[in-house]
């Protein structure tokens, strides 16, 4: 084939020269991609298949964008049916369009739409930029990709980084020994993992991949780092705990590697010294008996009441320095509630109490199976508190009136679109609940 126009014929030196008409798009080369590429048509003779051809074809799952279904996807079918009388792949996974944030436009280049992806990744890491693809997307939708959200995941990356080196703080054990769950948080961590790896599988073989990523994340952050991380700094046993933390770790970067390759391998290669890869290490394994529900639930108990009470302690600004005393009334599970009552009093900075009477200048609250109490005589300036309330509550109730307003305007409600009139009506309700939780707080502090 000739790069420029002949004029004449290299042969016959005839000036009489016609193009072919006998063209085919360029799809219909790719679509010969799934078998020509495995030494076709060599290793076929008639039906019979060898070599790469035998090994490698027909592949298990075939990834690409919606759009080519006509274009690529189509061809493909049809010419590997056509001439190697089989379907190319088994499974057919398509991912959607990334979109413009602001315009709602397919991301391209040529058009300027979108981000630079080499930018983010220099400025935020390639693996932040493949988080933020990935989690929050599901199979054939579009993304409309914020930078954001790359800015938020490359977070997560140096949360991973802090959990190492936290690890490599503590004492270690031989490589060998056999992790023993002591306490309550080593028990419910491990049996979190477990789950984890569980409910990965499951949807790794749906292909949904998002969830995946979001659970993984959310038990790296919000499980090990905000919890097991900081119980572990107070544990009795700090090699067992140590253990424990690096083996869900390690499981961890497993799990993450398909989303976050780069710094799951760095990571590996310090805190884990091994020869090889991770990439080339066996996927975890599920140990289903360390798997308990009645541990998880229990957990989640002391977690609900830790949480009350720095929830308490944020509503009305009490320095981390200061130490409350907590009075908590439980209807059931008063037993727990003793037995975990070092890790409460730590991680809710107080002084626990079980049962009690609430006095004057106690701020309450409550939880699933009971309420709890706060003493904040002395740890707060009760009459600044009440204005800084005061003034919140001026500028929620003009706040609320305002979107009451435009939800009142039956010309709004017809005329803005779906999402715009929902998100209204979210705010509106947001508003009022605060209200109602600012009126709650003034009225204790007036007792």
């Amino acid at each position: 084939m000739a790069k420029e126009k002949p004029k004449t014929c290299p042969d016959c030196g005839s000036k009489n020269l016609r193009a072919s008409a006998d063209t085919l798009d360029t799809w219909f080369s790719s679509g010969l991609w799934t078998f020509s590429t495995l030494g076709w048509p060599d290793n076929m003779r008639g039906t019979k298949k060898s070599g790469d051809l035998k090994n490698y074809h027909p592949t298990s799952v075939m990834e690409t964008g919606w759009d080519l279904i006509f274009f690529w996807v189509a061809r493909m079918m049809m010419l590997s049916l056509y001439f190697l009388n089989e379907v190319p792949f088994r499974s057919l996974y398509f991912h959607g369009m990334i979109l413009d944030p602001k315009t709602g436009q397919k991301m391209s280049k040529s058009k300027g739409t979108g981000i630079d992806p080499l930018i983010m990744s220099e400025k935020y890491g390639t693996d932040a930029l493949r988080l933020a693809l990935v989690i929050g997307n599901s199979p054939g939708q579009n993304l409309k990709l914020y930078e954001e959200k790359i800015s938020g995941y490359r977070n997560f990356a140096n949360k991973l980084w802090n959990i190492t080196r936290f690890s490599e703080n503590l004492p270690s054990t031989a490589a060998s020994a056999k992790i023993k769950p002591k306490t309550l948080a080593d028990k419910w961590i491990l049996s979190r993992l477990n789950s984890l790896i569980k409910e990965v599988d499951q949807l790794w073989d749906k292909f949904s991949f998002g969830e995946a990523g979001q659970k993984i994340y959310d038990f790296v952050w919000h499980e090990l780092a905000d919890w097991y991380v900081e119980i572990t700094k107070i544990q009795a046993d700090q090699k067992n705990s140590g253990a424990i933390l690096r083996a869900c770790l390690q499981s961890a970067l497993k799990l993450l590697h398909p989303f976050a390759p780069f710094v799951s391998e760095e990571i590996w290669q310090i805190i884990f010294a091994k020869k090889s890869l991770l990439m080339m290490e066996v996927w975890p394994k599920i140990a289903k008996s360390l798997i308990n529900k009645t541990t998880e639930k229990n957990f989640a108990f002391i977690q609900e009441i830790i949480t009350a009470i720095r929830n308490l302690r944020a509503e009305y600004r009490v320095e981390l320095s200061q130490k409350v005393k907590a009075l908590v009334k439980a209807q059931t599970a008063q037993k727990i509630i003793n037995q975990q009552k070092e890790i409460i009093e730590y991680l809710g900075r107080c002084h626990l109490v079980l049962g009690g009477k609430a006095e004057k200048g106690f701020i309450s609250s409550t939880f699933s199976s009971g309420s709890l109490a706060i003493d904040l005589r002395g740890k707060i300036n009760i009459p600044r508190e009440r204005i800084r309330l005061q003034n919140e509550q001026a500028e929620m109730k003009k706040r609320f009136q305002e979107i009451g307003k435009k939800l009142a305007n039956k010309n709004f409600i017809k005329n803005a679109p779906g999402e715009i009139v929902a998100k209204e009506k979210e705010k509106s309700a947001s508003f009022k609940n605060r209200l109602d939780t600012i009126s709650q707080h003034l009225k204790e502090l007036e007792n």
